[in-house]
This record gives structure tokens, sequence and C-alpha cells, in this order.
């Protein structure tokens, strides 16, 4: 049978942080990658590596954070997790605020997206029973908004924003789209399992699940076997690879088994990870990062056309 190479998925490296728990998300930033983890940390990067931001979450009560967003312009970021915990890190003042508990959900938030510039941003937090929030910034506090549960109570497993469309995706296979009155199903019918991931940006949509799948869409849906098990975070960008403006761009996933692969034009490569933790988030930042389970973060260190000069 005839097979082509697969895109080269660069270099990827160890990097020492200064945390020993589990890191479960990163986001990019107008400062860089900011990842989150075990004890409300939140970690930052400059020239000399990885750094302690934030020591013991929003309302400093070390509730773990799951999750973390930034605006359009990155200026802020914003990180739920643990018992209602939310808050957010202005990077140009330093400032830091708690938001917690939003319309007065007390249990994990475990999913959030954030849209629009600092200052002008519109959220989406979503907790462990299915409720999803909406809030919108103003000049000193949040205005949230009714909560609503577009899935009947299963909980929206990950959140994802795209100008002013969200998007959510559920444990049942289902893929859902914002609207005026409140969410709309949008697929994925013969999703193989659950829902897990999702990541939005330019009208296109990746979205991660279970058997190591992930489904792309810009007008209809192509599922792809990535291999091993839950693919527990997906990022994309339509700038990225060698195939000029016309290309897809290049799309990175991680999962369960120390899964981590890096996908272009259709085509995917598995990065060989030295150990078996869980990968819980990855994102296309500067460099690329993917963290987990034990203070597990890798960078990329080197693209494909730089790690073959």
């Amino acid at each position: 049978m005839w097979e082509f190479d697969g895109p080269d998925p660069g270099t990827w490296e160890r990097a020492s942080v200064p945390v020993s728990g589990t890191l479960y998300d990163v986001s990019d930033s107008a400062n860089g990658p900011v990842v989150v983890g075990a004890g409300g940390v939140v970690l930052g990067r400059n020239s000399e590596g990885w750094g302690v931001v934030v020591e013991d979450g929003p309302a400093a009560r070390g509730r773990t954070l799951y999750t973390v967003a930034a605006t359009a312009d990155g200026k802020r970021v914003w990180f739920a997790g643990a018992g209602g915990a939310l808050g957010s890190l202005d990077l140009t003042t330093g400032e830091r605020s708690d938001r917690s508990r939003p319309n007065g959900l007390e249990g994990a938030l475990v999913a959030l997206c954030v849209a629009g510039p600092r200052g002008e941003e519109k959220l989406l937090v979503g907790d462990q029973s299915g409720n999803v929030v909406p809030g919108s910034v103003g000049e000193d506090d949040v205005d949230w908004d009714r909560a609503t549960t577009p899935t009947g109570g299963t909980a929206l497993a990950a959140l994802a924003a795209d100008g002013p469309l969200g998007y959510g995706v559920d444990g049942d296979g289902d893929v859902w789209r914002t609207t005026a009155d409140g969410w709309e199903r949008i697929g994925i019918d013969d999703a193989d399992g659950t829902l897990t991931s999702v990541a939005a940006r330019e009208g296109r949509l990746l979205v991660g699940g279970s058997n190591g799948r992930v489904y792309a869409c810009d007008d209809h849906w192509v599922p792809f076997d990535v291999g091993g098990g839950t693919v527990r975070s997906v990022d994309h960008r339509a700038d990225g690879g060698a195939g000029g403006d016309d290309a897809e761009g290049e799309l990175l996933a991680g999962g369960d088994g120390a899964l981590l692969s890096v996908g272009r034009d259709g085509d995917w490569t598995t990065v060989d990870v030295d150990g078996d933790a869980a990968i819980r988030g990855v994102a296309l930042t500067d460099p690329a990062v993917a963290v987990g389970s034990g203070g597990f973060l890798l960078e990329r260190t080197a693209t494909g056309d730089e790690s073959s000069q």
C-alpha cells in the first residue's frame, strides 16, 4: 500500500518548571504561553524559562485550575477551576481579579472561553453539571446572564470562541454552537464515543474525543485517527505550515498515554514522547507547548523546517 510521509512534527523537549502537580491547560497570550494547574498555580514564560505568576488561584484558596483562555488581544487571561474558582490576570497592569462562583455556580468550572479584547470581553463558563453562564465585562465588573443547559444536564467538556460564536462539546458526542436564543446542535452524527476538546478559529473547528479521534470541520466533518487514547486537548492555526496561504494550517492534539500528534493537510505524525504522562493541554503558541500530569511540560524547540536543516 502506498503511504505518504506525515508532517515533520519538529523537535520537542521537556522543560523545567517550578511545580510538580498536574498541569491542566495552556493558552496563548500577549506575553507568550500561560499554563494553569493543581493548587491554583498559573505559570508564565520569559527568556529565562518558566516561573510562577499566580501561586494559589484567583481567591488565594489553592483550588485547582482546569482551564485558561485569553482575550482576543492577549492582554488578559482568564482561568477557572474547582469550587467555582474564576478569575483573571491583566498582563499589562499585573492586576488579578477574583470572579469566583459566577451567577452562583459553586461546583467545578471545567470549561471556559473568551471572545473580544480586554475590557470588552465576553465569557462562557461551564460547570460539571452542564450549566453554562455567559458574561460580559464592563469597566469594573462582569455582568452575568442566566445559566443555560445546552446538553440537558451533561457537562460540556470544553468551550471555544470564534468571533461572536461560542462552541461546546460533550460526552454524548455532540457539538453545540451558540445562537441568539441559546444553543443549537451542529454534529457529530457519527461520532465514535465521547467528545472532550474543541478549538475554533477563522470559521474552522477542531474537535477531539475518545479512541484517538479528531474531527475537523469547515463545511463538513472529517474524522482522523491520531492513535492512542482519549484526545484531551486540540489546537490549530490557519497560518501554520509550509503550504502557503492556501494550506489548512497546523493542527495539534494531545491526550492519554502521552499522545501528542501534529497534523497538516490531512496527515498526522505522532511525536515520540518519553514516558506515559497524560497530556491535558496543548497550544500552538511560540513555542508550541504540551502540558500534563506530574508537572509535565514539553516545548517545541524547533519546527519541522528548522529541525531538518
